[in-house]
């Protein structure tokens, strides 16, 4: 996603908001595999079962506390990934695509509704909700080319969209996270981020876009560029509070929309969204963290596009069953 996922501010959970002047710097790695096809939230077997995309995600993250209650953040985001498929050469035989390097940078701004500095662990008042406006700028390549074999040859394409390092767009980012401490070493938390895409195709058209294909879905075969959205809410809880050692489990959705809050929705996407368990672990040492989690899916859905209903389709997408991620975190 390129959503941020709110690694700085339920960092307050626990009694760690950062103090005025203070630094924080994490780095963040995602690894997914998709290899099952969705149509809506039915599951089909793989005609070829070899097929899939797999995708490495590196964050770099920055946030500084200008007073004690606003901070910006700053993310550069670097993607590598892949597709080993035959619909995108020649129906017949496997060859891969890639693409990487930077993606989309985002700058964002966030502050806490509550004075953090007259809040105290383990009282009825701790308790914060943080509102976060930022941009996402189109730093990355979002027309990243590789080798496609055709029948006719060998002939350079654009890499599948969700292969593309950026998106060609400029993005408004809305961003809210709540937490409450139910208990001692106990804590509930809410987030959630939207980010607004007011272009609607970037111009780049899909790797078989040079095949012929019905006039009727033509217009599906240029790129869009979509909003995106991330959603999370669950418990946390400090099962070793000398060590800095917690266990977290929550709820966790992300996906596409069909249509874009602002302009239009037309050209390629994918549609859809996952919902997924997502079970968290985390040590935190002095000014150092370390947390890892594993969200799990439980549902997936392909969503038909505006394109599709035009022509009365409805495309598959591959999904994953589940993803992992760790980061490091140090306050300075």
């Amino acid at each position: 996603m390129a959503v941020t996922d709110h690694a700085f501010s339920l960092s307050a959970q626990g009694g760690n908001y950062l103090k005025k002047g203070e630094w924080l710097a994490a780095v963040s790695y995602r690894w997914l595999r998709a290899d099952h096809l969705f149509v809506g939230s039915d599951d089909f077997p793989l005609i070829d079962p070899l097929e899939h995309r797999e995708f490495h995600f590196i964050d770099v993250h920055a946030a500084y506390m200008m007073t004690k209650r606003f901070n910006l953040q700053l993310t550069l985001p670097f993607k590598h990934a892949e597709s080993f498929m035959t619909y995108e050469h020649d129906f017949k035989n496997y060859h891969r695509m890639t693409a990487g390097g930077l993606g989309d940078l985002r700058l964002l701004g966030h502050w806490w509704l509550l004075d953090p500095t007259k809040q105290t662990a383990s009282t009825e008042t701790y308790q914060n909700i943080g509102l976060g406006l930022g941009v996402q700028f189109p730093t990355g390549d979002y027309k990243a080319s590789d080798i496609a074999y055709r029948d006719t040859g060998p002939v350079l394409r654009p890499v599948h969209p969700s292969l593309q390092p950026g998106t060609g767009g400029w993005g408004v980012i809305l961003e809210v996270d709540a937490f409450r401490e139910l208990f001692e070493n106990a804590f509930a938390y809410v987030s959630g981020s939207y980010l607004i895409s007011p272009r609607e195709v970037n111009g780049v058209e899909m790797t078989i876009g040079d095949l012929p294909i019905p006039d009727a879905i033509n217009d599906g075969t240029i790129t869009s560029v979509p909003d995106l959205y991330v959603g999370r809410a669950g418990f946390s809880y400090s099962i070793w509070p000398k060590q800095g050692l917690s266990l977290s489990l929550g709820a966790r959705v992300e996906g596409i929309p069909v249509h874009d809050l602002v302009g239009g929705s037309d050209g390629y996407r994918g549609a859809g969204y996952v919902i997924s368990i997502e079970p968290g672990l985390a040590w935190s040492r002095g000014r150092n963290t370390i947390a890892v989690s594993a969200p799990v899916a439980i549902e997936r859905n392909r969503q038909q596009t505006v394109p599709n209903r035009r022509a009365s389709v409805h495309y598959g997408a591959d999904f994953s069953d589940f993803f992992i991620q760790a980061a490091y975190i140090r306050r300075f």
